[in-house]
């Protein structure tokens, strides 16, 4: 589902090198809402996916415990949701 709501597409390249089957994302903007959205594969196995807004007052209050600010980044390694390791 993430895929289909993601269509631009990213990967690193220079001249006619690449690394598609490395490292590939896809993202997609909505500017009108101030909304990012991203989609990271790394080496097949390791997906990552991230939304960012623009104004946090976007965020309903049952959204809001998911979402972390960017002060908040120095103690999230403290935060019991970020606890477990892979």
């Amino acid at each position: 589902m993430l895929l289909e709501m993601m269509k631009r597409y990213g990967t690193l390249e220079q001249g006619k090198w690449n690394v598609r089957e490395i490292f590939e994302y896809r993202f997609e903007v909505n500017e009108n809402e101030g909304l990012f959205a991203c989609l990271a594969r790394l080496r097949g196995v390791v997906f990552v996916t991230g939304f960012a807004v623009q104004d946090a007052k976007i965020i309903t209050a049952d959204e809001g415990p998911d979402w972390i600010s960017p002060s908040d980044l120095l103690e999230m390694v403290n935060d019991p949701r970020f606890e477990k390791r892979y």
